[in-house]
């Protein structure tokens, strides 16, 4: 599926994990360098103290990604062709209940060559987000794959009421099911 992210998704994914890397790394590294250049170091602050519950040196600093990172970045590795990465990656979303999320988890699966599971994945997509012309079309992908080729076009039908013939979800599925129309009625050697 065609999916549009901002131009820069690729910096923004860079900026989270060089933010998470400078959350690790940088305190050590100040530290190193103060105490080579024989400055003095700066007592430490007792986080457990009430009193210094708000102080920014003792708030959590968070390495993990948001949901929307994690869709973006498992998207990119599927996208790559790295579907074993993008899978794992998805599966750290926080919310196993977003349908996007769902959809990718289903895409990643099928690619990975079971189709069957991933249709689980696209029945919560859908049953959470009916509307999803993009998971509609590719669970039509993966019933096409299934050779279950009326339900496909049952997820044809739908993704036209959702988006219209013109839209990319109905294209794509409607290109896989010409093929395999086509390749049913090729008669074999």
């Amino acid at each position: 599926m065609s999916h549009v992210f901002h131009p820069s998704l690729k910096s923004v994914l860079g900026v989270a994990v060089a933010a998470a890397l400078t959350t690790f790394t940088a305190p050590a590294i100040v530290g190193g360098a103060a105490s080579a250049m024989g400055d003095a170091p700066k007592p430490k602050i007792d986080c457990r103290k009430r009193k210094n519950k708000e102080r920014a040196e003792c708030k959590k600093k968070s390495s993990k990604l948001t949901d929307d990172e994690v869709y973006q970045a498992g998207y990119l590795l599927a996208s790559n062709g790295d579907y074993a990465k993008a899978k794992a990656m998805l599966l750290t979303a926080e919310n196993q209940d977003d349908p996007r999320i769902l959809n990718y988890l289903g895409f990643t699966t099928r690619k990975m060559g079971d189709p069957e599971a991933a249709l689980a994945y696209y029945k919560r997509a859908l049953d959470l987000r009916p509307d999803y012309a993009a998971a509609r079309s590719y669970r039509g992908e993966a019933l096409v794959e299934l050779g279950r080729l009326p339900e496909a076009f049952t997820e044809l039908t739908e993704i036209e009421k959702i988006c219209g013939k013109a839209c990319d979800p109905y294209a794509k599925l409607m290109k896989k099911l010409e093929a395999a129309t086509a390749a049913q009625r090729t008669p074999k050697s």
